[in-house]
């Protein structure tokens, strides 16, 4: 349990710090965009980041999760691993490629014709929205080369310094030039150049590119689940922008507050990311090595599902003084939508877990039922509520959504490989997250008896894991 929980501890510090790092970069453009921006204007940034975001996932037709399995086929001969990881990328680049001219000849028609109410031309603003994930797409297989041999490190840094330049080119073009969302594009344009640039060179280095048309089917096979799960992903986390923003103006501005809201909601979508980072290779070589990996898995997961409440917790008490304070008061009606936000990312962690067993014992085709279920739920309840409801049924369509995920997720997941997971950790989790709601919407209490409550949970917890390390590793001293 000792050297589980310091990898898991060093890497999942290496990339919260690279995820901070970027995310306090966000929120330190949130101002920005707040004082430079209507929020009519705010609205076209949504929907540009999210229509990037999506051409980014499908551009490489979901091979990066092919990078750690054959990296791990081929760790006694390093010439076929870089030959290997260097077919991927090319396959990546040709998919990529594909995509891209395909976005080239149908992005005005969904553009201006089904989003037209946003008021953002395809030429140039779109195309460079899709040029833009085109070169970002460079990034998928050396990042998940990355992961492959924990060098988390090196991948954190490297995500902060992206995060850091894309910002500092924002800034100039919307602070300094005044080009609004227009600038913007622009500005993320130029990052993804810099972005390209970074990756190729890896690419260059660690692998060698290689045309195989037999790992190209293998690799196409393996990675074909991917494709849907990811686009069910994207309708999880970007789907209800764009409905919004199909609806018309009358939700534009509603729009450009449940954004800046969403933004802070994601913090726990950055933080989440920092501990799948680790704990995926982490999980795969116990479960690969260790004869009692299903209680020492179980066991570290159970208090990995508490820290990724302690943080839920912390910004759904915090969110509407986070929120004043970067937008000068002007985007506090943004706060009720961030709660129900953190709660359905919490339940994506909770999916985390259980789900890892699907890679390990290689039955990747229920990726694509779990996510569709919850993005069928998501969409909806987008479609039939926010009409009747308002933009509100978005924030909760996010909730619902990773919560039948993460429930499927234990049924396809936990059953054919259980860990030993723990009650009173788990338990404490959603009291935690439960009272934090409840301090939210209900029942109002002042700063400082929120901190009150955040210092006294940290406290609990902690005692909570001093006590099971400590009777852990008598344990071990006693077994040796």
């Amino acid at each position: 349990m000792k050297d589980i929980y310091s990898r898991l501890s060093k890497g999942f510090l290496f990339s919260l710090l690279a995820q901070g790092g970027s995310y306090a970069i966000a929120f330190f453009l949130a101002p920005i965009y707040a004082r430079a921006m209507a929020p009519e204007e705010y609205a076209i940034v949504s929907f540009a980041n999210s229509l990037r975001n999506i051409l980014v996932m499908l551009m490489p037709m979901g091979v990066g999760g092919a990078v750690v399995y054959w990296y791990n086929q081929y760790l006694q001969n390093k010439e076929k691993q870089k030959q290997s990881i260097g077919g991927i990328a090319l396959l990546s680049i040709l998919y990529s490629t594909g995509w891209f001219l395909l976005f080239s000849v149908m992005g005005k028609t969904i553009i201006e014709k089904g989003f037209g109410d946003i008021g953002l031309p395809f030429f140039p603003y779109g195309f460079l929205i899709g040029f833009s994930a085109f070169l970002y797409s460079f990034a998928t297989v050396p990042t998940s080369l990355f992961i492959a041999k924990e060098k988390i490190a090196l991948n954190s840094i490297l995500t902060t310094l992206m995060a850091l330049a894309q910002t500092s080119i924002i800034i100039l073009f919307v602070a300094w030039l005044k080009k609004g969302a227009k600038g913007q594009i622009n500005a993320v344009f130029i990052a993804a150049i810099i972005s390209f640039l970074v990756y190729i060179f890896f690419i260059l280095k660690d692998t060698h590119l290689s045309f195989d048309l037999k790992l190209f089917k293998e690799v196409s096979k393996f990675s074909i689940p991917f494709l849907p799960h990811m686009l069910f992903m994207w309708v999880l986390n970007l789907s209800d922008r764009m409905i919004i923003s199909y609806y018309g103006k009358e939700y534009i501005k509603d729009l450009g507050y449940y954004s800046f809201g969403y933004a802070i909601g994601m913090v726990m979508q950055g933080i989440l990311g920092a501990f799948t980072a680790i704990w995926s290779p982490v999980y795969m070589r116990e479960a690969n090595s260790n004869e009692k990996a299903q209680e020492v898995l179980g066991k570290a997961g159970s208090y990995g599902i508490l820290l990724l409440a302690y943080f839920a917790s912390g910004l759904i008490l915090f969110s509407k003084e986070a929120i004043i304070i970067l937008s000068s008061g002007r985007y506090e009606e943004s706060a009720k939508y961030v709660p129900p936000v953190v709660l359905g990312y919490f339940f994506q962690g909770i999916y985390t877990f259980p789900v890892m067993a699907l890679y390990q014992l290689k039955k990747t085709h229920y990726f694509p039922i779990i996510t569709g279920s919850g993005a069928a739920i998501n969409i909806i309840i987008n479609i039939f509520g926010i009409p009747r409801w308002g933009v509100m049924t978005a924030a909760i369509a996010t909730a619902v959504g990773f919560f039948v995920m993460a429930l499927l997720s234990f049924v396809f997941g936990h059953f054919p490989y259980p860990l030993k997971y723990q009650f009173l950790p788990i338990f404490f989790s959603f009291l935690l997250l439960l009272l934090s709601i409840l301090f939210v919407y209900i029942i109002e209490v002042n700063f400082i008896a929120k901190v009150v409550f955040a210092f006294i949970a940290g406290v609990i917890i902690l005692l909570m894991w001093f006590k099971d390390y400590s009777v852990g590793k008598k344990d071990e001293q006693f077994n040796s």
